[in-house]
């Protein structure tokens, strides 16, 4: 598939094979290779931003904003580890130990999801991706004994935990909250503050992000996250979302779209909430918030204009929406992508 230049924003770069390399070097991934396809050391691997972080407390942080630039195959081995990844946008295939996962969302679902997978043994790991998919995501890797360290507890409920641990090539997926996926987006646009603080930032982040994984794991059994929906509330789900994605710039009201759709109000939201783990107002205004940031980006709108466009009337309550999802002020993501900040 080939990329629009659209997809391409001021700040990516080119990413060469060579520049990959170096950075696994320099992340003791020193296996790390490209399989296909066969690149020379200049050669452009992929478009964007990567970020690459070890912890003082031994946590490692992978961040990146990417465009892939080929179908691109790479392998490398891996040391026991319990890894988290968010994926806020694309989707790849990892091979874990000849495991196929894939990160990002699956049938029948939309948005940020939470991935989580054991090692207990040194693994090989292969990555896929296809060529103009572009990649926002957030990967971190501690190894166990450091999560051991922590959970020290007995009386922690951590049978489920314990059990993971234990399981060579364990694998398990969560929804993000809403906090998980600002940290995400925070360490993906990290801050402009000296090293040392920056990499304190990141972690500090990266540690709640682990924290709200692990929680997944050993919820009690009347915590556990619900059964996946049934097919009639599940097809019920698919048409708010659609219905959604087509007019959420007309902010129709529920009542409306309940009619519409030929359910009642209370059975639109409930299915859509056991479908997608939010309310119908969260994700049109996540969407709206998506648009307004994609005005920014790309379209060099201001941030008045942006907020505007989104539906909101007060600039200072719109920055507020804007940062808490993605981590950033809409003033810095215009700054960052070339434009003035002025208003």
């Amino acid at each position: 598939m080939e990329v629009s230049p659209r997809r391409f924003r001021p700040a990516d770069t080119a990413v060469t094979s060579a520049d990959l390399q170096e950075m696994a070097i320099n992340t003791d991934a020193e296996t790390f290779h490209i399989s296909a396809p066969v690149l020379a050391r200049k050669d452009t691997a992929i478009h964007g931003r990567m970020n690459n972080m070890r912890g003082h407390s031994g946590l490692f942080v992978h961040a990146t904003d990417t465009v892939e630039a080929h179908d691109l195959l790479a392998e490398w081995e891996m040391s026991p580890a319990c890894t988290v990844a968010v994926m806020l946008e694309g989707d790849l295939v990892v091979k874990l130990d000849g495991l196929d996962v894939r990160l990002g969302p699956g049938a029948g679902q939309d948005g940020p999801t939470g991935h989580i997978w054991s090692l207990t043994q040194v693994s090989k790991m292969v990555r896929l991706s296809r060529k103009g998919t572009r990649v926002r995501k957030v990967i971190i890797t501690v190894p166990w004994d450091w999560i051991d360290r922590i959970l020290a507890d007995k009386d922690l409920p951590n049978r489920n935990l314990a059990k993971f641990a234990a399981t060579h090539r364990g694998y398990a997926t969560w929804r993000p909250s809403l906090r998980a996926v600002a940290l995400a987006e925070q360490i993906i646009n990290p801050s402009r503050a000296p090293a040392p603080l920056a990499r304190m930032a990141v972690e500090s982040r990266a540690i709640e992000i682990l924290r709200e994984a692990l929680e997944s794991l050993i919820a009690t059994e009347s915590e556990l996250p619900c059964a996946a929906p049934a097919t009639k509330t599940q097809a019920k789900a698919q048409a708010v979302r659609a219905y959604i994605r087509a007019r959420y710039t007309e902010n129709p009201p529920l009542k409306r779209m309940a009619r519409d759709l030929g359910m009642s109000v209370g059975t639109m939201q409930t299915a859509f909430k056991s479908a997608y783990g939010r309310t119908i107002a969260d994700f049109c205004r996540e969407l709206r918030l998506e648009q307004a940031r994609i005005a920014i980006e790309r379209e060099g709108k201001s941030v008045a204009e942006a907020a505007y466009g989104a539906g909101y009337s007060n600039p200072a309550n719109f920055s507020t929406a804007f940062k808490r999802q993605f981590g950033l002020s809409p003033s810095e993501a215009r700054a960052d992508h070339g434009a003035p900040t002025s208003r």
